[in-house]
C-alpha cells in the first residue's frame, strides 16, 4: 500500500520562531507552492508525516490543530504561533494523536498508523529527527 496523504508543517525559512501552518495534502510541495504565491516571505516544509488514507491524514491534522489551539496562539485559520520548542510541540501533537488511536482501538474502532509504527518505519516525526542539533 503506498502512502498518499501527508500532514505537513509549513513555516518560514530563516532563524527564530516563526508561524507554522498545519495542514494535510496528497502533495505538500504543490500546496506549499500555492501558499508561496500569496506570501512575500520564503516558505519551507519543516515536516511531513505520511498516512495511508485521506481520512487518517485529516483526523491527524485536526488532532494536531486542536493541540496547537490549546497551547499556542491560533493566528488565522491553520496558522499558529508556537511558543517554546518546536520539537516539544510536535512530540505533544504526535502523542495526542497516538493516544486518540489507542482510545479508538479500545472502543473497537479502527486506529490509524501509530507514532511508534511511523518511527519504527523510519519516518521522521519530530523536528529533532529532521534537524538534529549539531554538537
Amino acid at each position: 500500500m503506498s502512502v498518499k496523504f501527508y500532514v505537513y508543517f509549513i513555516t518560514f525559512e530563516g532563524k527564530g520562531n516563526s508561524p507554522v501552518k498545519i495542514g494535510y495534502s496528497s502533495d505538500p510541495d504543490a500546496r506549499m507552492a500555492d501558499l508561496q504565491t500569496a506570501n512575500p516571505r520564503k516558505l519551507k516544509i519543516a515536516l511531513t508525516i505520511p498516512f495511508d488514507s485521506e481520512p487518517e491524514a485529516r483526523e491527524a491534522e485536526k488532532t494536531m490543530q486542536r493541540l496547537a489551539g490549546k497551547k499556542h496562539k491560533r493566528m488565522s485559520g491553520e496558522w499558529f504561533t508556537v511558543y517554546g520548542s518546536w520539537s516539544k510541540f510536535i512530540d505533544e501533537a504526535m502523542r495526542l494523536y497516538d493516544q486518540n488511536q489507542k482510545n479508538k482501538k479500545a472502543h473497537n474502532q479502527k486506529p490509524s498508523a501509530s507514532v511508534k509504527a511511523l518511527k519504527s518505519a523510519g519516518v521522521k516525526c519530530t523536528l529533532d529527527d529532521v534537524f538534529p542539533a549539531s554538537k
